[in-house]
């Protein structure tokens, strides 16, 4: 999954490097759109939180405040800040920009958008050199803050048109106005994934609306589906990690682990519990390449495995009321599974779905083989 999305935008990867933000000052009636490298500062910058907004008319009203601050105009001679206009961006495909990690689990989808605007800044004085002194201010402050801007989501802020002085005929006051572009990033979770993603689901803007599936080595069990876990290919398997929610009574149902490999002749190698199948699959010289062991239960699956972090808070899926804990635990295997060509690790719930309202997160922690 990481390689399928390695061309989005995500701030835990330092070798992307979006563009600075673009601040550049004009004369009146001129316009600018000069662009200016990154500085260091920037560029460390990125992982620095953006506007937490849950919908883009929420952040449009935090962009909006931020330039009202007193970083910018609050201070100058009867300030006013507008929007003139505003268009809504995409932040890659369908707005996603990564999952959260805790524990080697993929937590939440992180998404996120874009404002594409155009704010004016205008100033009344009765001085009409107050006034024209105002934008000149402005402009400074913009090139000073740069660093501060892409920290709070500014990704661009470009000057365009500015005003001559105008007096106007009934107050007497002076006026003069700038305007700026602004491309502006905002941050949220989606209301709906209020838990762990085992499947993404990606939606392409377009005219017929197309989506795909995107998954990696890890699948949910709850009382809806219980699809298994499959592992295969020239990968070493180094341990498992879940996340479980198990209230009450625990699903009955039994965990069959299976290692078998394309073309395998009759029924696998039943082994009696975990550390016996455990150490036969990872044998150093003759792994068993064939072998199957049946836990009785999902506790028991998860007895050889350890704790792992903090419990995590994730949604109500058994519709009490109450936020749903979700315990983290996982395995390393001492020698890890090496899997060749045309050979799986499976591991399964005995029926379609879970007989309780229960969660259980699975995932395989893998690499890319070392082996010949």
């Amino acid at each position: 999954m990481a390689a399928l999305f390695s061309f989005l935008r995500n701030p835990r990867r330092s070798s992307e490097e979006p563009p600075a933000p673009d601040t550049e000052p004009v004369s009146a009636g001129a316009a600018s759109d000069t662009r200016r490298a990154s500085p260091v500062a920037a560029r460390a910058a990125r992982l620095s939180t953006m506007s937490n907004a849950s919908t883009p008319a929420e952040a449009l009203t935090h962009m909006l405040a931020a330039l009202r601050s007193a970083d910018y105009v609050s201070d100058l001679p009867n300030p006013s800040v507008s929007l003139v206009r505003v268009e809504e961006r995409n932040l890659g495909l369908g707005n996603f920009r990564g999952t959260e990690r805790r524990e080697n689990a993929s937590v939440m989808a992180l998404k996120g958008g874009r404002l594409d605007a155009v704010v004016r800044f205008a100033f009344e004085d009765a001085d009409k050199a107050e006034v024209a002194s105002a934008v000149e201010v402005l402009q400074g402050r913009m090139l000073a803050a740069r660093d501060a801007q892409w920290r709070d989501g500014f990704l661009r802020i470009t000057a365009q048109d500015a005003t001559l002085e105008e007096q106007d005929a009934f107050s007497g006051l002076w006026r003069k106005a700038i305007d700026y572009r602004v491309l502006y990033e905002f941050h949220y979770r989606e209301l709906d994934a209020e838990s762990l993603i085992a499947r993404i689901p990606v939606e392409i803007d377009g005219a017929y609306g197309e989506s795909f599936l995107v998954s990696d080595e890890m699948t949910r069990w709850d009382n809806l589906t219980a699809p298994q876990l499959l592992v295969r290919g020239r990968l070493t398997v180094r341990g498992f990690s879940a996340y479980s929610f198990l209230p009450g009574i625990p699903p009955a149902g039994t965990v069959t682990v299976l290692r078998t490999f394309s073309g395998a002749v009759g029924p696998p190698t039943t082994y009696p519990d975990w550390p016996t199948y455990q150490a036969a699959v990872t044998d150093a010289v003759s792994p068993d390449r064939h072998a199957q062991v049946v836990l009785a239960s999902i506790p028991a699956f998860l007895a050889s495995f350890a704790p792992s972090g903090d419990a995590t808070t994730l949604g109500d899926w058994d519709e009490d009321g109450l936020p749903d804990e979700y315990t983290p635990v996982s395995l390393a295997l001492d020698l890890p599974i090496q899997l060749e060509r045309g050979e799986s690790i499976q591991i399964a719930y005995a029926d379609a779905a879970l007989d309780t309202a229960a969660v259980l997160y699975l995932r395989a922690r893998v690499r890319a083989f070392q082996g010949r």
